[in-house]
């Protein structure tokens, strides 16, 4: 895949991201209906998008697993008191 040079958020790595995964190839992408016709560049750059959404969904999911996590806490902790 392409190196990209834009300067935002959405390019950098994320806090404690998960172990590195095989990565989905062009050729894999363009076994799927509708995505065998993409250029080189095209399946780069569709590869791309979706690994930066995946470890986006998989951040908000583990902050989202934290903080109930807490607010069960804080609710075990004030029914404990008297």
């Amino acid at each position: 895949m392409g190196e990209h040079t834009e300067d935002n958020n959405y390019n950098k790595p994320l806090k404690n991201q998960p172990k590195k995964q095989k990565c989905l190839t062009v050729s894999e992408l363009r076994n799927f209906k509708g995505l065998d016709n993409l250029t080189d560049d095209e399946a780069e750059s569709a590869i791309s998008t979706l690994e930066k959404f995946s470890l986006l969904m998989f951040e908000m999911y583990k902050k989202d697993k934290a903080l109930k996590e807490k607010l069960k806490n804080e609710q075990e902790i004030q029914s404990e008191k008297p």
